[in-house]
C-alpha cells in the first residue's frame, strides 16, 4: 500500500505530460466527434437496417452458452451492483492513498449516469418494437447504467 510521494523524481518530464495531455486532447476530440456523429445518425434515421442487422444476428445465436455470457457480460451494468461496484473501486483506491483518483472515480460514474440520461432525452430514440427485435422488457426498464472504471479513465457511456 504505497502512496504516491510527489517527490520530483516520481513525477513524469515535461516532455511526457506534454505528450500525454496532446494524447489525451486528441483521444477526447475522436471520442465527441465520433459521438456527434452517432447522434447524428441517430437522428436523422431512427432505425439504421445495420444496427437491426446486428441485433438479429446476435439475438439469432441460440447457445445456453452465450445466453450466459450475455448475462455475465450485463450483470455489471444493473442495480445494485453497479453502484456497489463503483463504491468498492473507489474504497480501493482510497485505501491505496489514491484520493483523487478515488473521487474522480465516483465523480466519473455520476457523469456516466448523468450523460447517459441526457443522451436518452437529446436523441429520444425509440426502443426497438417486438416485431423487428426480442425485447426484454425486464432488462430496458432496470439497466440504469454500466460503468467500466478504470483507475485514470473517465468512463463515458
Amino acid at each position: 500500500m504505497s502512496k504516491h510521494s510527489g517527490r520530483p523524481e516520481d513525477i513524469a518530464p515535461p516532455s511526457t505530460r506534454h505528450y500525454r495531455n496532446r494524447l489525451f486532447q486528441l483521444l477526447l476530440f475522436f471520442a465527441i466527434s465520433a459521438f456527434a456523429f452517432l447522434t447524428f445518425l441517430v437522428e436523422t434515421r431512427p432505425s439504421l437496417a445495420l444496427d437491426l442487422q446486428v441485433t438479429l444476428a446476435i439475438q439469432s445465436i441460440d447457445s445456453p452458452l452465450f445466453a450466459g455470457l450475455m448475462s455475465l457480460i450485463s450483470w455489471p451494468g444493473f442495480l445494485p451492483q453497479s453502484i456497489l461496484i463503483v463504491v468498492l473501486i473507489a474504497f480501493t483506491l482510497h485505501i491505496y492513498g489514491l484520493r483523487w483518483e478515488a473521487l474522480t472515480s465516483l465523480l466519473a460514474a455520476a457523469a456516466s449516469g448523468v450523460s447517459n440520461e441526457l443522451a436518452k432525452n437529446l436523441i429520444q430514440r425509440p426502443r426497438p418494437s417486438g416485431d423487428l427485435v426480442n425485447v426484454f422488457e425486464i432488462a430496458a426498464a432496470l439497466n440504469l447504467f454500466s460503468v467500466i472504471n478504470v483507475p485514470g479513465v473517465l468512463r463515458c457511456f
